[in-house]
This record gives structure tokens, C-alpha cells and sequence, in this order.
């Protein structure tokens, strides 16, 4: 009934690594303005702990956060899937449409956070047209992270991958592939957050991340349950907790039924 098709997301994966050397040929130079937010991008598979690293970020005073927002996807899409050829005037056009909704849902602060996860796809573009940007790929173990997508009964065509247990380590493994492939392209400028270090040692994560920011540290970050911000994503219940680690545990009660999904995992 859904139509979901592994292959035709394979396609997909493999044409944003393709389409990114001819976008990378166009990079624009950073050119943000004094009344332009510097965006604050969230990646990583849906149920990973983006929408916690979002409350997080968002209680400090110089961060806005603007939720799962789809304007890279719906002003770059026909770039990163090919149908329409890179040039400096085409990503001129993505960046001013981006840029101008996103500062309309800054408040007028720093930074405005798109905690879109499947942002993914099109980190090639994001650095390319704004060079200022800041990417966090939000990581979490593999078998947590499948199991919460094939678990919860996601209302989103996108994601299709999720009603079957071989579909979504299929789209795993595509996803972390890809990740690999930016990483090697642009070492040292996507950082990462690991969900289970996080969990363990609060703090120390927390205030990591803020200097890579280059934000001052706030009370508030490190008591992200206490943030008023209003949550539309299937996390919203977890994210008004103090941040726990026992949902990750939760996959090993059905793991004698998983069909050894699990061990076409990539290591």
C-alpha cells in the first residue's frame, strides 16, 4: 500500500553523491549579512535524537529553533536529484529562497536550527551555498535507531522504509554509507554527537558543542526538558523528560523475532 521501493532510494542516495561535484563547482563565497541568522543544520536518521539536540540548543538566548523545516528540500531537490544543471545563478536563487523564509523564523537571533533529519541528502548543497552553515549529525547505535523507526507508525509516505524490518536496515545502511561520503568530503567541518556519549556525560557533550558554536554556556541548555518550545515530531513526549538512556534498550525484548534483520547492519 505504500509503494515503498529500496531501489528507487538507492537511486536517490547514489545521485546526491553524483550531482554534488557539479554543485561543489559553483560554491558560493560566504556572504551572510549582519541581519541574516547563520542556520544551525540537524541531521541524522529520524529517531536518533535530533529533535533532543534542538532542545538543547534552542534554550540558549542566541538560538532559534525552527523545527523540521522542508525549504532545502523544496528549493534544491531538482539540484541534488539532477533535473536541473548547478550553476552559480541557480544556487544563488536556492540560498536568497532559503535564507529569506528561515530568517523569518529566527526572532532575530544568531542562529535558527532546521532539524530536518533527512537534510542528509543534501549536505553537498548546504556547504555550497551556505558556507557559513553550521551541519551536526546526530548519531545513535544502529539497532536502537532501526528499531524505533520500524516501531513507531510513522503517518509519512518519506518514510516508507519504516513498515518493514529489511527495508529499514536497507535504508539505514544507505544513509550511513552516505554520511561516510561526506564526511571524506568535508573532513573536520560536520560535527558529530554521539546519543549514547551524550546520555552518559551530559555536560561535558553539551558544553563541547556549545564552543563549537561558539556560544557561551547557559543553564538552561543542560535542562532541556524545562524548554517551553512547542515539539511537532514523534519525540515530543521524550523531550519533556530529563534525558534518560533506557529507551535504548528496548529492541533486545524483540530480537529473537527480528529475523536476524539486524546482521546486514553495516559494522
Amino acid at each position: 500500500l505504500i509503494g515503498y521501493n529500496h531501489s528507487r532510494s538507492a537511486e536517490v542516495f547514489a545521485t546526491a553523491k553524483a550531482t554534488s561535484k557539479q554543485i561543489r563547482k559553483f560554491k558560493l563565497s560566504s556572504k551572510r549579512s549582519s541581519n541574516e541568522p547563520t542556520p544551525i543544520f540537524i541531521v541524522g536518521m529520524p529517531r536518533s535524537g535530533t529533535t533532543l539536540l534542538e532542545q538543547i540548543l534552542s534554550s540558549h538566548s542566541q538560538v532559534q529553533g525552527a523545527g523540521e523545516l522542508r525549504y532545502m528540500d523544496e528549493y534544491g531537490r531538482s539540484l541534488v536529484y539532477g533535473n536541473q544543471r548547478a550553476s552559480k545563478t541557480t544556487l544563488t536563487d536556492v540560498r536568497k529562497s532559503y535564507i529569506e523564509r528561515v530568517s523569518g523564523l529566527s526572532r532575530g537571533k544568531t542562529y535558527v536550527t532546521d532539524t530536518m533529519p533527512q537534510n542528509f541528502l543534501h549536505i553537498g548543497l548546504i556547504f555550497s551555498i551556505i558556507p557559513e552553515a553550521k551541519i551536526i549529525h546526530m548519531q545513535r547505535q544502529a539497532e536502537v535507531v532501526c528499531w524505533s523507526n520500524f516501531s513507531r507508525n510513522f503517518n509519512m509516505k518519506a518514510l516508507g522504509y519504516s513498515f518493514e524490518i529489511h527495508d529499514t536496515v536497507g535504508y539505514y545502511n544507505l544513509y550511513s554509507d552516505l554520511m561516510r561520503f561526506w564526511h571524506e568530503l568535508y573532513p573536520k567541518q560536520i560535527y558529530n554527537v554521539d546519543y549514547e556519549k551524550l546520555v552518559d556525560d551530559q555536560s561535558s557533550q553539551i558544553e563541547s558543542l556549545l564552543e563549537y558554536l561558539h556560544l557561551e554556556p547557559e543553564d538552561l541548555c543542560f535542562t532541556p526538558e524545562l524548554n517551553k518550545r512547542v515539539v511537532q515530531t514523534a519525540s515530543k513526549d521524550q523531550v519533556t523528560l530529563p534525558i534518560y538512556q533506557g529507551s535504548s534498550n528496548a529492541w533486545k525484548n524483540f530480537e529473537p523475532f527480528l529475523d536476524t534483520a539486524f546482521a546486514l547492519l553495516d559494522p
